[in-house]
Protein backbone atom coordinates (compact mmCIF):
# COMPACT_ATOMS: atom_id res chain seq x y z
CA UNK A 1 0.00 0.00 0.00
CA UNK A 2 2.83 2.20 0.97
CA UNK A 3 4.38 1.96 -3.17
CA UNK A 4 1.34 2.60 -4.53
CA UNK A 5 0.97 5.99 -2.39
CA UNK A 6 4.79 6.90 -3.26
CA UNK A 7 3.94 6.07 -6.86
CA UNK A 8 1.11 8.55 -6.97
CA UNK A 9 2.67 11.02 -5.23
CA UNK A 10 5.97 10.48 -7.44
CA UNK A 11 3.52 10.89 -10.53
CA UNK A 12 1.81 13.87 -8.76
CA UNK A 13 5.13 15.66 -8.73
CA UNK A 14 6.05 15.18 -12.06
CA UNK A 15 2.42 16.87 -13.05
CA UNK A 16 3.33 19.46 -11.03
CA UNK A 17 6.33 20.25 -12.44
CA UNK A 18 5.50 19.42 -16.18
CA UNK A 19 2.03 19.81 -16.53
CA UNK A 20 2.15 18.69 -20.20
CA UNK A 21 2.53 15.61 -19.36
CA UNK A 22 -0.15 13.43 -19.96
CA UNK A 23 -2.08 9.97 -18.30
CA UNK A 24 -4.33 7.50 -19.16
CA UNK A 25 -6.75 7.67 -16.54
CA UNK A 26 -7.36 4.68 -14.19
CA UNK A 27 -3.81 3.29 -15.23
CA UNK A 28 -1.46 4.91 -13.41
CA UNK A 29 -0.39 1.49 -11.81
CA UNK A 30 1.17 0.68 -15.30
CA UNK A 31 3.88 3.83 -15.38
CA UNK A 32 7.12 2.22 -15.32
CA UNK A 33 9.19 5.60 -15.80
CA UNK A 34 9.09 8.98 -17.87
CA UNK A 35 10.91 8.83 -20.86
CA UNK A 36 13.12 12.01 -22.05
CA UNK A 37 14.93 12.90 -24.96
CA UNK A 38 16.59 15.71 -27.04
CA UNK A 39 13.87 18.28 -28.40
CA UNK A 40 11.21 16.36 -27.10
CA UNK A 41 8.56 16.30 -24.80
CA UNK A 42 8.67 14.16 -21.61
CA UNK A 43 6.69 11.06 -21.79
CA UNK A 44 4.98 9.42 -19.37
CA UNK A 45 6.45 5.41 -20.31
CA UNK A 46 3.67 2.66 -19.58
CA UNK A 47 4.10 -1.11 -19.59
CA UNK A 48 2.58 -2.81 -22.26
CA UNK A 49 2.52 -6.22 -19.60
CA UNK A 50 0.58 -4.75 -16.87
CA UNK A 51 -1.86 -2.88 -19.56
CA UNK A 52 -3.00 -6.55 -21.00
CA UNK A 53 -3.17 -7.57 -17.37
CA UNK A 54 -5.18 -5.07 -16.05
CA UNK A 55 -7.31 -4.94 -19.05
CA UNK A 56 -7.69 -8.62 -18.75
CA UNK A 57 -8.78 -8.24 -15.07
CA UNK A 58 -12.50 -8.06 -15.54
CA UNK A 59 -12.72 -11.79 -17.81
CA UNK A 60 -11.64 -10.09 -21.39
CA UNK A 61 -9.38 -12.65 -23.34
CA UNK A 62 -5.68 -11.39 -23.69
CA UNK A 63 -6.61 -11.25 -27.84
CA UNK A 64 -9.69 -8.54 -27.13
CA UNK A 65 -7.78 -7.20 -24.43
CA UNK A 66 -4.41 -6.83 -26.87
CA UNK A 67 -6.83 -5.55 -29.60
CA UNK A 68 -8.38 -2.32 -27.45
CA UNK A 69 -5.07 -1.38 -26.31
CA UNK A 70 -3.56 -1.71 -29.72
CA UNK A 71 -6.38 0.54 -31.27
CA UNK A 72 -7.78 2.95 -28.15
CA UNK A 73 -3.93 3.64 -26.86
CA UNK A 74 -1.19 2.64 -28.54
CA UNK A 75 -2.68 3.99 -31.47
CA UNK A 76 -3.96 7.31 -30.26
CA UNK A 77 -1.87 10.56 -30.69
CA UNK A 78 -3.09 13.35 -28.50
CA UNK A 79 -0.05 15.77 -29.24
CA UNK A 80 3.88 15.78 -28.42
CA UNK A 81 2.92 14.44 -24.82
CA UNK A 82 0.66 11.40 -25.88
CA UNK A 83 2.41 8.44 -23.31
CA UNK A 84 4.66 5.84 -24.81
CA UNK A 85 4.70 2.05 -24.15
CA UNK A 86 6.89 -0.23 -23.15
CA UNK A 87 7.69 -4.05 -24.56
CA UNK A 88 8.90 -5.01 -21.05
CA UNK A 89 9.26 -8.53 -21.13
CA UNK A 90 12.20 -10.82 -21.39
CA UNK A 91 13.85 -10.06 -24.43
Amino acid sequence: MKNKENKENRINELLDANPELLVMEGFNDCIIGVTRRIRSEDHFAYSIKRIIKKLMADGTSYEDAYEFFEYNQLGAWVGESTPCFIHDEDI
